[in-house]
């Protein structure tokens, strides 16, 4: 106490420049500071605020007194009394839950209930104590999750297998040694730089370059002439290069599309587009295409054929195969703050010998009826973070090393959900308060970002970009529903072909998204990756788009109830099996109305047409998609 007493003095003449010198008012400070967890400095903030008042030449501080003490006390300190969540210390009484009595608690429940070594995985007593017995179980920082999350019975079920047979290889040995992430093989010159500081002129200037360079793109694969100017009539068939706009709000649809060219080609005017002799399609607001057609009157582009990017060579991956687990939050459920599924999550990580985990935001979910009440107490949404998940991945890390084991690298990236996180997309990495110093096995990623893990390219976005391109899609496929490509690969497949992890513009209504960000280096795809990472509320999904392994984990946390992750196990180059993989779809007959030529793209069937791409690309992609196995997991 006489540390406590000496910081007491100097804290209260550092900040406010009174003394206590009456007997007695020290001994109340010390009292106060240990009943409410409040440090020294604290304490003399609070009194600062309180005992001012008045601004300028009529500023009066009431004098540090017994009697002003006890007044402050009773107006000021019993209001944190009653605010603050509390749990019932082994003297009886009540006390401050902190940033360290958190995972204390913690702690101390797992070793009460399952021993020193169960540390990880839903209490058992947890149902129990939620029947308001105590302070503990009445606080939703201590209370345990839901019984609906508590009873659940299908824990561990395989919802959907990719490579089922490849699965069935068995698992590669496990490596002695971490696995080898790289965060910033592809992203080191990206800058951020101010968030939503954005003038008009360039943010027009972001989509004009977006649209140009890839459009180049499209017309230089394609072996396309150059674009021409779509204001001037002419009956030859010409090519314009743009963007999908909309002449309304809302849906673009056959009757309501225009091409709004690239400023180099056609001073960056809009022409609508004519898409009668196009039996397929596929278009959304701000979809980067090339188009073929005529435009007689100098009013219409009658259009005959649509082109769309060719995905880029992936990076050369290495040979050995790897184990990722995959997650997207939220991590607890409605009625709780204790975080019990992630604790499950990182027992199923230990199972599957995973050697990476992804664990996507949110973390603190800005929807969780808690955090939007403000009912987490003192505690800040930073301090919460800290206290409930990065502590959590700390102490589990700590204790794969002490079991002789190599600790999986942990990657977080950041959700516009996370209350905690600036709330624009794309986002900056998570600020986990020297995570990145204190344990090199937990890293924090921007949202979106790609990563290279054990030599494999993985792409990472926690924004619902497949949500949001559903949503903006308008298709005309003429191919049977038997040979048509299923709407979710269709969806991966247009991310992939545009580049970029959020396409549509203008972006869905509850994302708010940074244009000049989104569309240059930051939200750029920079390679076409192998294993590409989509975090959306629609169904858990494993599949194949464009020799892309693209998945959805789900959410961990669906309310009350328990959701899913995903297992990524990419097998080595050497296994020997024969893998039953989703190949790309392999092109039928050009659905647009021309014959294929020398000169023109090919047709894939579903509605779109894509410009030729390299067999030795295709063959690197596929033969890594071929021996990946995923399986989506109920929690």
């Amino acid at each position: 106490m006489s540390a406590l007493r000496d910081e007491l003095k100097e804290q209260f003449v550092e900040i406010i420049g009174v003394d206590i010198e009456e007997a007695g008012l020290l001994d109340a400070c010390v009292s106060v500071c240990s009943k409410y967890g409040l440090s020294a400095e604290d304490l003399a903030t609070k009194w600062d605020v309180f005992s001012g008042s008045g601004s300028g030449a009529k500023f009066e501080r009431k004098a540090l007194t017994m009697a002003t003490f006890e007044e402050f006390h009773a107006k000021q300190l019993n209001k944190l009394r009653m605010s603050m969540p509390q749990f019932l210390s082994k003297s009886g009484r009540a006390s401050r839950v902190t940033k360290d009595s958190l995972s204390q608690l913690d702690a101390r429940k797992r070793t009460r209930e399952h021993g020193a070594d169960a540390s990880y995985g839903t209490p058992a007593g947890a149902a129990g104590a939620r029947g308001g017995e105590s302070e503990e179980a009445g606080s939703p920082l201590t209370a345990g999750p839901s019984a609906q999350y508590i009873e659940r019975k299908n824990a561990g079920k395989v919802e959907t297998t990719l490579n089922a047979d490849v699965g069935a290889r068995g698992a590669a040995p496990v490596r002695g040694s971490p696995l080898e992430v790289d965060a910033a093989v592809w992203d080191a010159s990206a800058g951020f730089g101010r968030h939503m500081w954005e003038r008009l002129e360039d943010k027009a200037a972001a989509l004009d370059r977006h649209a140009h360079v890839l459009g180049a793109a499209i017309c230089a694969s394609a072996r396309l002439d150059p674009p021409g100017n779509v204001v001037r009539a002419t009956v030859d068939e010409m090519t314009a290069v743009g963007r999908i706009v909309c002449d309304s709000e809302g849906k673009v649809n056959s009757q309501s599309a225009y091409l709004e060219t690239t400023r180099a080609s056609s001073a960056g005017v809009r022409v609508k587009l004519d898409l009668t002799d196009v039996p397929d399609f596929i278009l959304f607001r701000g979809q980067v295409v090339a188009v073929r057609g005529t435009n007689a009157r100098g009013n219409a582009l009658a259009v005959r054929q649509i082109l769309s990017a060719s995905p880029r060579a992936p990076p050369r991956a290495g040979d050995a195969g790897v184990r990722v687990l995959i997650a997207s939050g939220p991590y607890t459920t409605d009625d709780s703050l204790t975080y019990a599924p992630l604790h499950d999550l990182l027992a199923a990580a230990e199972r599957h010998s995973a050697e990476c985990l992804i664990l996507l935001g949110p973390f603190v979910d800005e929807a969780h009826p808690h955090v939007r009440a403000a009912k987490i107490g003192e505690l800040t949404y930073e301090l919460l973070f800290r206290a409930r998940v990065v502590d959590v991945l700390h102490d589990w890390l700590a204790k794969q090393r002490a079991a002789g084991r190599a600790a999986p690298t942990i990657v977080l990236v950041p959700s516009c959900a996370d209350v905690h996180a600036h709330p624009t997309f794309p986002q900056a990495p998570l600020d986990a308060r020297g995570t990145a110093k204190t344990d090199p096995s937990l890293i924090s990623v921007r949202n979106p970002a790609t990563i290279s893990i054990g030599g494999y390219a993985f792409a990472l976005c926690a924004a619902d970009a497949v949500k949001a391109l559903g949503a903006e899609e308008c298709a005309r496929v003429s191919l049977p529903p038997s040979q048509r490509e299923d709407r979710m690969t269709r969806l991966c497949r247009q991310a992939i072909e545009q580049r970029v992890f959020m396409p549509p513009y203008p972006p869905p209504k509850e994302v708010a998204v940074d244009t000049t960000l989104a569309l240059g280096p930051v939200g750029a795809m920079p390679v076409t990756p192998h294993v590409l990472i989509v975090a959306s509320e629609l169904s858990c999904f494993a599949k194949v788009a464009c020799g892309v392994v693209c998945v959805n984990p789900g959410r961990l946390v669906k309310h009350m109830h328990g959701g899913t992750y995903a297992l990524v196990h990419i097998h080595p180059s050497d296994s020997n099996a024969t893998p039953n993989a989703q190949p790309t779809p392999t092109p039928t007959a050009n659905a647009l109305g021309d014959a294929p030529s020398a000169r023109a793209a090919e047709a894939d069937g579903h509605g779109a047409v894509k410009a030729p791409s390299g067999t030795e690309e295709e063959d690197e992609s596929t033969s890594i998609a071929s021996r990946t196995c995923v399986q989506i997991v109920r929690i």
